[in-house]
This record gives C-alpha cells, structure tokens and sequence, in this order.
C-alpha cells in the first residue's frame, strides 16, 4: 500500500470514528434533554416526531418508526408510555379500523412548547447557522449512509465459533 493510501486511509478511519463519537453524542443528548423535561431520549424523539409528522396528515405508528429508523414494534412501545403520560392520543384510523393514528394532545404540545426555545439554542450552538442547501447536502449524504446500512450487515463475516 502506498504511502498516500495509507494516510487516505487513516484519514477515513478517524472520519468514522469521527461520525460514531457524533451518533453517540447526539444520543447523549436526546436523553439529556429528555431527562429535564421527564422523558427518556426515545420518548422525546417520539414525541418530536409525531409533531413533526402531524402538519403533513395523520401519522401512524410506522410512519414514525420510518422516520426514527426504528423498528415499529419499538415505537409501539414507546406510544404507549407517552399515551399513559398523557402527552400523545391514539385514536381508531377512519380509513383502517386496525390501525390506529396517532396526534400530540394539549399537555404535549405544551411541553414541546416549553422544551422549543432550548432545542432551538442547542441547534444554534450544534449548527451555526447552516443554509438550506447545506442542511440539504448533509441529508442527502446521511440517507446515502443509512441506504447503504443493510448492505454493509450483509458483508459482515459470520460471527466465529468459540
């Protein structure tokens, strides 16, 4: 190997590296703003995302585990933590009898009102400002990575035998 591929790889090494210390670092920090607010990070995003979704119609539960990358069964759990608090409703669906939608009630929608100004001096301190087309450039690089996620499983070796 060259010298230059060497340092070319040494480069994108701590480039990953680089990019699990900032996936971790914002859990950490979902959880930590959770926590002040009574929630755990999960329910946050949950609850986040549910009142991102909610302008666009009604959100269910696999349009939020889309929009997490989470597994729906997981998200399922998590509603019915955030039913129980109060801070989400779960209604019948009109259009399927056997799902259900799902919306941010009154006591929610006042606890993301009070968390707001926060999220936004957090974001502000995170991302300085970016444009939107930098914002957009950054997602289209974030989906290629979370496209290429279930091909890079696939090429792991299988686990070695004690």
């Amino acid at each position: 190997m060259s010298k230059a591929n060497i340092e070319q790889d040494a480069d994108f090494r701590d480039f990953i590296a680089d990019l699990f210390a900032m996936s971790a670092g914002m859990q950490s920090l979902r959880r930590a703003i959770g926590r002040r607010i009574g929630l755990g990070g999960t329910e946050l995003g949950v609850l986040l995302s549910v009142g991102r979704l909610a302008p666009q119609g009604a959100v269910n539960v696999r349009q939020v585990a889309d929009h997490l990358h989470v597994a729906a069964t997981h998200i399922t759990t998590e509603v019915n933590t955030l039913v129980a608090k109060g801070l989400l409703e779960k209604q019948a669906s009109e259009q399927d009898c056997r799902a259900v939608e799902l919306s941010v009630s009154r006591a929610g929608t006042e606890l993301l009102a009070s968390v707001g100004p926060n999220l936004q001096m957090i974001n502000e301190a995170l991302f300085d400002n970016p444009s939107p087309d930098a914002i957009a450039e950054q997602r289209r690089f974030f989906k290629r990575l979370l496209a290429g996620l279930p091909e890079a499983l696939a090429r792991l070796p299988a686990p070695r035998k004690s």
